[in-house]
Formats: structure tokens, C-alpha cells, sequence
């Protein structure tokens, strides 16, 4: 990292752990919500724990590092003699700021995958453009993440502290430096649209009221608050001409970690919102179910119905004792299908996991 002008810290402690205590609430709740509506947890929701855990542990690393981040600028003023003990500091701090970097971006690549995850089993009309479409986003993203998390100045993070005070501090390092955050931010933001695309795609063409392909597509477009931040947190990167404290850079990589994971649950807040709905309207909802059940059992369009009782022809005995019917002469035959298509207004299937967006059938 570049060495900076400060000597004491924008950003206090107390910051970083008030963003992380928000997002870890938000993600609790996004949890409980899950648990509650659909009695399990999915992958997508492992994903976003992942990701949690992570910004977790940089969290962790900032309170444990954060006090001896300036003794680099004292060492390089002078104000602080090189003693083994404050450059063991220094290593462990250098080490550190790589598992950081490394645990950020885990984390923001964790929670596109987690939209992935969720979009891939929203949908049940997987197949063809849009199949190949849905990889192409995967494997992108896949190759952002690798490339993204590799792209880090190593040299004046692993190397010896006579190269780092000598070579990391002039304008061809910081350049260089500020290259590779506008590099990940570009990554993140390429990434972000992409996977915007795939759930307006796959609305596109639902028989639904356009009042209820807005709400969800409104909900995916929230990630456009993680590109802003982002984008705003390369703005406050340093240039080859400027430097920035370090604390505040990282202030805002912890920030696009909390708005990640706050983003990524409020999805799980609209399916509390519908659970409640459905509950208050359900002696509603059951009569009409039972209603649909029927009309559906005895459609032409999707059920067939046959029932058949063919007894043997009887002929009238003069005897009562003949003219009683032996049970077992009797044969009742029932068929029965029943097509298993999802209902076109809601999508209520625990199994995957939502009951709030439109069935996903297309216009023939």
C-alpha cells in the first residue's frame, strides 16, 4: 500500500464495528425470515453467511492492525526507530492488509453468487439462449473474482521494508496503485449489470401484469447502490499526485461490504411482507384453493377425468335371492391426470424457495 501523508486516523474503531453490527443484524433477520417462510435455508443463503463471515474477520483484522497502520509513516519520517519489535508489527500489519483484500473481495464476489444462485432457481424455463446466457454470467464472474482478488500490489505488501520504504512511496507505485482500484471497481461494476440482466430476461416475457414485473425487477436493480459505492470508493483512492489515508480507504471497503449484505437481504423483507399477507387472507385463500383444485380436475385444458362403473348386465330373477348383485362383480375405474404447472400469479413453492414473483411462463 502507498505510504500516506497522515500520522493520525480519519476513522475511528468504533465506526467499522457500528457498519458491521448493522449488516450482521440484516442478515440475521434475512435468516430468521427464511427459516420462518420456508422452514430451511438455502444455498444462496449459505452464500450470503459466507460472505458475512468474511466481512466479519476483516472487521476483525482492522481492530487487531488498525493501531499499528501508522507506525509506517513515522518509520519512514523518522519519528519511530526501526526496533525488531515495531517491524514484527509492521509484518504481521502487511500480512494482514493481504488476507483483507483477499476476504473483501471473497465477500463481494460471495453475494453475486448468492443472486445467482437465487435467480437459477427462480427460474423453471432453464433452457436454451437463456441457459447459455445464465453460464456466460457465471463463468465472467467466476474469472472477475480470480482476477479481481489476484490483482493486488504484492511487492510492496510481501516484500522486504527496505524496498516497500523506498519504492512504494513515489509516483509510479501510487499510479500503478490507483490502475488496479480502478481495474476492480470496472470488474465489479462489468459484473453487476451482467447479473442484473439475467432476472430482467427472465420477466421479460411472463403473462403478467407489467405492476408486478416492476416490483422484483426494482428489487434486483438495488445492486446499483453497491456500484455507486463502488465507484465512490475509487474516487478516494490515491492518484499520482494525491495520497489518502488509510483508514479511510478502508472505511470504504468495509462500507461496500456492509451495503452488499444489507442489499442482498431485502429480498428476504418482501417475502416476510407476503407470508403475513397470505396468512391474514387465508381463509380466503382456502376456498378458493379448494375451488382451483377442482376446476383444475375437471378441465378440458388441463386435467382429464374418467370415472366409469360398468356393472355386468342383470337380468330380472323371479327369486329375490337372484336378483341380488354379487359385490365383487362390481368394477370402478378412476383416471386421473393432473397437470403439475405452476399457478401465473404467484410462485408459492417452499421447496425453492419464493412465493413472491410471477410464474415464469412464457408467451407461446
Amino acid at each position: 500500500m502507498a505510504v500516506g501523508a497522515s500520522t493520525t486516523p480519519w476513522v475511528s474503531k468504533q465506526v467499522f464495528l457500528d457498519g458491521e453490527a448493522v449488516a450482521s443484524l440484516f442478515v440475521f433477520l434475512r435468516l430468521a425470515i427464511r427459516a420462518k417462510s420456508f422452514r430451511k435455508l438455502f444455498a444462496d443463503d449459505f452464500l450470503v453467511v459466507l460472505s458475512w463471515v468474511c466481512s466479519l474477520t476483516c472487521c476483525a483484522i482492522w481492530q487487531i492492525g488498525s493501531r499499528d497502520l501508522y507506525d509506517q509513516y513515522k518509520l519512514t519520517t523518522g519519528e519511530l526507530m526501526p526496533t525488531p519489535e515495531v517491524l514484527a508489527r509492521e509484518r504481521r500489519l502487511l500480512h494482514g492488509t493481504v488476507a483483507f483484500l483477499w476476504l473483501y473481495q471473497t465477500c463481494i464476489f460471495g453475494i453475486k453468487a448468492s443472486f445467482l444462485v437465487f435467480f437459477r432457481r427462480l427460474d423453471n424455463h432453464h433452457e436454451g439462449l437463456r441457459k447459455k446466457w445464465y453460464w456466460f454470467v457465471a463463468v465472467v464472474t467466476l474469472i472477475g473474482y480470480i482476477t479481481a482478488a489476484s490483482a493486488q500490489q504484492y511487492k510492496c505488501l510481501l516484500s522486504s521494508f527496505e524496498y516497500i520504504f523506498t519504492q512504494c512511496a513515489n509516483e509510479a507505485s501510487l499510479a500503478s496503485e490507483h490502475k488496479l482500484f480502478a481495474y476492480q471497481c470496472a470488474i465489479d461494476v462489468i459484473t453487476d449489470l451482467l447479473i442484473i440482466t439475467y432476472p430482467i430476461i427472465m420477466l421479460w416475457n411472463v403473462r403478467v401484469r407489467l405492476k408486478k414485473k416492476i416490483a422484483p425487477m426494482s428489487l434486483f436493480s438495488l445492486t446499483v447502490i453497491v456500484m455507486g459505492t463502488s465507484i465512490v470508493r475509487v474516487s478516494v483512492t490515491p492518484t499520482a499526485h494525491s495520497q489518502v489515508d488509510l483508514s479511510w480507504l478502508y472505511l470504504w471497503y468495509k462500507l461496500e461490504m456492509s451495503v452488499t449484505l444489507l442489499v442482498s437481504s431485502l429480498a428476504a423483507f418482501r417475502q416476510l411482507y407476503v407470508t403475513q399477507s397470505n396468512n391474514t387472507r387465508s381463509p380466503r385463500v382456502k376456498s378458493s384453493s379448494t375451488s382451483s383444485v377442482l376446476k383444475r380436475l375437471f378441465s378440458n385444458e388441463r386435467s382429464q377425468a374418467y370415472a366409469v362403473a360398468v356393472p355386468p348386465p342383470v337380468h330380472r330373477a323371479k327369486t329375490s335371492e337372484e336378483d341380488t348383485l354379487p359385490l365383487k362383480t362390481i368394477h370402478v375405474t378412476h383416471y386421473v391426470s393432473i397437470s403439475n404447472a405452476p399457478s401465473r400469479d404467484t410462485m408459492q413453492d417452499p421447496e425453492h424457495g419464493y412465493r413472491d414473483f410471477p410464474s415464469l411462463q412464457h408467451q407461446e
